[in-house]
């Protein structure tokens, strides 16, 4: 790749990065919601019936249901850092942008394709230089 390329490849894929990870945040967040939701509705029916085990069952799936979209919604922010970061050269989102890449490789099969063209683009001889020479000493 030439230097050019270089740039454009690190362009599109904090782009890339960027629109898919900000979608994901919006669906993780919609996924919280409805955890709460359920949450709330569990809890809810079981205060009417007045069983206090059916309102605590209530909350602990709702609960375990809200901790996917957590880990989700924390990954999906990474990802959104990751390439606004990227597409203004930063030199930490580079380091950022590995492990994220390396973490889509197991969603397959688009973020299989994510992950690899990452990663490609990430161990890029010409990418290493021009994100070092972005670096602030």
């Amino acid at each position: 790749m030439s230097n050019s390329n270089v740039a454009v490849h690190v362009k599109v894929l904090g782009g890339i990065f960027a629109v898919t990870h900000a979608l994901g945040v919006v669906g993780a967040a919609v996924w919280l919601v409805l955890a709460g939701l359920i949450a709330t509705a569990g809890s809810t029916a079981g205060g009417a019936h007045g069983d206090p085990s059916l309102a605590g069952a209530g909350l602990i799936i709702g609960g375990i249901i809200g901790i996917f979209p957590l880990i989700f919604l924390l990954s999906a922010l990474a990802g959104l850092l990751s390439g606004i970061g990227l597409l203004q050269i930063k030199p930490w989102s580079r380091r950022l942008c590995i492990i994220l890449s390396i973490l889509e490789l197991i969603v397959f099969p688009v973020g299989t394709a994510l992950g690899v063209y990452g990663l490609l683009v990430m161990f890029n001889e010409e990418t290493v230089a021009m994100f070092n020479a972005n670096r602030i000493y």
